[in-house]
């Protein structure tokens, strides 16, 4: 991600999430979990997400708010198919949030908030707004704003994936093809040492042309 920043988005390490990419009046918001279990709409590291999610969007008014759940995890079907349609309820949720038909995503997310509420699973203040708001309001403000990108690549292949890059960018004429790849220990580390920090670090496109490189 920080090697694909332009001129005007600053990434952020342990800030409101885990990672925090910010472009103006646009911001998302990244949690990364990594777990060897399957994931639904019940399990508590999804809940905490929503609940999370809802508090950015809350505080954040002034801005468009988008929030994403970054994991390794898979995707499953809910233990008695609580839905009623063998769907899956985070595949429901990307189905809903990705639809272009209006009545289609609304169906869907009335399907989403009967489970949300039913289950009571998530905070109180998710609750209240599940239940004061229409539907429309519940995908424009919730549903289309959170992203369950799951079957994230491990952590080899995303480096792998970090020096194919560094290997292009040789051939602009501030790095050399042949040192390029040297590049990707210090991007890594730059970025372990934000994680690591007491303070919120904050990246930007300069600073992969920062000494050490």
């Amino acid at each position: 991600m920080w090697i694909h920043l332009d001129d005007k988005e600053r990434l952020y390490l342990e800030g409101a999430e885990d990672v925090d990419l910010i472009h103006d009046k646009t911001a998302e918001t990244i949690q990364v979990k990594a777990t060897k279990a399957n994931i639904t709409l019940r399990s508590p590291d999804v809940v905490e997400a929503i609940d999370n999610a809802w508090l950015n969007e809350e505080r954040n008014r002034d801005r468009d708010v988008r929030y994403r759940f970054l994991t390794n995890a898979s995707i499953t079907l809910e233990q008695g198919d609580p839905l009623g349609i063998g769907v899956a309820g985070l595949e429901l949720w990307e189905r809903a949030r990705t639809e272009r038909d209006e009545a289609a995503r609304l169906d869907d997310t009335e399907r989403l908030t009967a489970f949300l509420v039913k289950e009571q699973r998530v905070s109180a203040a998710v609750q209240a707004f599940l239940r004061t708001t229409d539907t429309a309001g519940i995908w424009e403000r919730l549903i289309s704003r959170v992203e369950w990108d799951t079957d994230a690549a491990e952590a080899p292949q995303v480096v792998q994936d970090i020096k194919d890059t560094l290997v292009e960018w040789g051939s602009f004429p501030w790095c050399l093809r042949g040192s390029s790849r040297e590049c990707c220990c210090g991007l890594i580390r730059e970025s372990l040492v934000g994680r690591d920090s007491a303070r919120h670090r904050s990246l930007a496109s300069a600073s992969r042309c920062a000494p050490g490189f």
